[in-house]
């Protein structure tokens, strides 16, 4: 199975519009409470994050989760605390994806690596504003093609 999803638009900080790789994710809780969310896809992003709104909604007990710190690129720190919950991304079902639920009910919904990433094979198309999902199973031939040196 292959996804190809076109990128997002949002305001940047100094209001000017930006595109930004975005996909698609359904999140359920333990006690069966679900989600749908638009994130942003960070490949630079160690692990997925998420709000205290998002942990609300999802009946999720943000303090039971391990405390933790996380920086971005700006050096803000973000105070969270950390769950595995399974989570659809375009279609593909992953189990266990660890996210930080952030103590701030409007931080940015992001996509990281951890629990995701290992499971695609993923292209960025910068210049064409697009990303594609390639399932690493059956697309495993493509994705070493684009890998692989020709002469």
């Amino acid at each position: 199975m292959k996804r190809v999803v076109p990128y997002g638009i949002r305001l940047g900080a100094q209001g000017e519009i930006e595109t930004v790789p975005i996909v698609h994710a359904r999140l359920r809780s333990p006690q069966g409470s679900e989600i749908s969310a638009i994130l942003i896809i960070d490949s630079g992003a160690t692990i997925s994050l998420l709000s205290s709104a998002d942990a609300d909604v999802l009946g999720v007990d943000l303090k039971s989760g391990k405390r933790v710190s996380v920086r971005g690129v700006t050096g803000h720190e973000i105070i969270g605390y950390r769950h595995s919950l399974p989570m659809v991304v375009e279609g593909f079902i992953l189990k266990r994806v660890p996210i930080i639920f952030s103590e701030h009910p409007d931080a940015p919904r992001v996509l990281g690596r951890a629990g995701v990433f290992n499971h695609f094979g993923l292209l960025f198309d910068e210049a064409n504003r697009r990303v594609a999902f390639l399932d690493r199973r059956k697309e495993q031939g493509a994705i070493q093609a684009v890998f692989t040196e020709r002469a």
